[in-house]
């Protein structure tokens, strides 16, 4: 009896460092939403100004607050329509969490949103929210699209922790047109 255990146990064995030693890995599907518009230059326009009516200037603006604490990285919409919570592994970013929609705009064509950099998402939801106000006026593209992004951080230490909190502001802003069509 003695014997069989010990061969249960050296055939277990490897087994179960096997299990304990690899990596389980989890994929979280961040849900999201997508706006395009084309973007243009006089120049590029090649049009003459009966082509075209200029239909104002549209404005938007995102924020994103950027938290570091205890190993986590969470990125958050204050207006609460998303929030991203990220482990810091080895230098590495794992998403843990997240919660709400990521809504975010393109100028040109669709590409893949760099969720962990707080940068690009606060742009992509400005640009968001730009194109569903040239939509509202029932415009077709914007001319010379304006970014300004402003950045303000603080710490926060305490005798066990620190919190790092960094708040990422983006304005867009352009004018948008109507191409006149013969109907």
């Amino acid at each position: 009896m003695k014997k069989r255990s010990i061969l249960l146990i050296l055939l277990l064995l490897p087994s179960l460092l096997f299990f304990s030693c690899s990596k389980v890995v989890t994929y979280k599907y961040l849900p999201s939403s997508q706006n395009m518009i084309k973007t243009v230059s006089f120049d590029d326009l090649n049009l003459d100004s009966k082509d075209y009516v200029v239909l104002d200037r549209v404005e938007s603006s995102a924020r994103i607050i950027l938290t570091i604490k205890n190993g986590t990285f969470t990125l958050t919409d204050p207006d609460g329509t998303f929030s991203l919570e990220y482990l810091v592994l080895n230098g590495s970013l794992i998403l843990s969490k997240y919660s709400g929609v990521l809504r975010s705009g393109f100028l040109s064509e669709f590409s893949e949103v760099n969720t962990k950099s707080p940068e690009e998402l606060v742009r992509r939801m400005a640009l968001y929210r730009l194109i569903n106000l040239v939509r509202e006026q029932g415009g077709d593209y914007v001319i010379e699209p304006i970014y300004t992004t402003s950045v303000e951080g603080s710490v926060d230490e305490h005798w066990r922790s620190s919190t790092t909190t960094i708040t990422y502001l983006t304005t867009v802003s352009g004018k948008a047109i109507k191409l006149k069509t013969s109907k």
